[in-house]
């Protein structure tokens, strides 16, 4: 795949991707080209875990360089985040925050169990006969 071809996809679809991750040595060239179609361009080992905590894009960059040197790897300071003039990096924070409070259907039942050995909603599951 070329990398005209990865631009032009990323061209084509519009603002909706707001995030490229190059995970390749030498991808430099890439970003610089991709950057006008994508928010924010950024190669980086370990960047995936700063992502996961809700972290904002430029943390989790911070995150992923500082992983790469405590793994004593050559070249640590060349991952670069490539963030284009409109796009706040420190801002942008990728993973949803889940929903404080679960749906009010999420636990309900809608009908008595069916599943043998499983008591009904309120019933006790001890026999009869060991409730004194």
């Amino acid at each position: 795949m070329s990398a005209a071809a990865i631009k032009a996809a990323f061209a084509a679809a519009g603002s909706s991707v707001k995030l490229v991750v190059l995970n390749a040595c030498y991808s430099e060239a890439l970003a610089g080209a991709l950057l006008p179609h994508v928010g924010c361009v950024v190669f980086s080992v370990g960047f995936y875990g700063g992502l996961g905590q809700r972290r904002s894009v430029e943390e989790a960059f911070a995150q992923g360089r500082a992983a790469v040197r405590l793994d004593d790897l050559p070249d640590h300071d060349r991952p670069q985040l490539r963030v284009r003039a409109d796009v706040d990096a420190r801002e942008l924070v990728v993973a949803a925050m889940p929903s404080a409070t679960p749906s009010r259907h999420a636990f309900e039942r809608t009908s008595p169990s069916t599943i043998p050995g499983e008591t009904a909603p309120g019933a006790s599951p001890l026999p009869s006969d060991a409730i004194s």
